[in-house]
């Protein structure tokens, strides 16, 4: 697990909800396809495809597993409610009784500093 991957975090599942969306539609496309080459073709862009997908997959799910690994309850919530549910710093403020925030925020910021001293 690197910083890096952490942060794009939510790049990588909308990546993912695109792929997939590009899987059905070439499924569909595929479908109509008369000739053999064009089949082949297609059939060779649905694994690149799923190819790309499967990256995504494994990233995230190593992505869960870190945030799961994390100790404190309250880190644990914050990087969950940040990274898997999307939510702004102000919303999850709210959420762990702060009106500020900078709360929560900075919290994330000094875990993944010790978390990951050698990528500041």
């Amino acid at each position: 697990m690197t910083r890096s991957s952490l942060e794009e975090y939510r790049s990588l599942i909308r990546e993912a909800r695109a792929e997939d969306l590009r899987l059905r539609a070439l499924a569909l496309e595929a479908e109509r396809l008369k000739e053999a080459e064009a089949r082949r073709e297609a059939e060779k862009y649905r694994r690149e495809i799923e190819k790309n997908l499967v990256r995504c997959t494994l990233i995230c799910g190593a992505v869960q597993k870190f945030i799961n690994g994390i100790e404190s309850s309250r880190l644990r919530r914050i990087f969950t409610m940040y990274y898997i549910y999307g939510w702004s710093w102000q919303k999850i403020a709210f959420e762990i009784g702060s009106h500020c925030e900078g709360t929560p925020r900075n919290l994330h910021r000094r875990f993944l500093e010790r978390a990951f001293p050698d990528e500041t």
